[in-house]
């Protein structure tokens, strides 16, 4: 179980750092996540992300998805 891991930053870091080392060129970064999982949409909106779909049986069995996205800003290159 990761409950006791949770609430740390790891997560949050994670992102982040991915987020910092994107080529210039990249423009979207997405994340799927079980649509009964209220935990992680509320982790990656808190990181800018939104709700770009909802995927209907995704997971097969009828288990839906949520699509999040984060357009990320051009930058210039070093």
């Amino acid at each position: 179980m990761v409950s006791s891991e949770r609430r740390k930053g790891r997560g949050r870091d994670l992102v982040l750092r991915l987020l910092s080392c994107l080529s210039p060129e990249v423009r979207l970064v997405w994340a799927l996540t079980r649509a009964t999982n209220a935990i992680a949409g509320c982790f990656y909106n808190a990181l800018g992300f939104r709700v770009l779909a909802q995927l209907r049986d995704f997971y097969g069995s009828g288990a839906d998805a949520v699509m999040y996205g984060r357009f990320i800003e051009p930058r210039e290159e070093a």
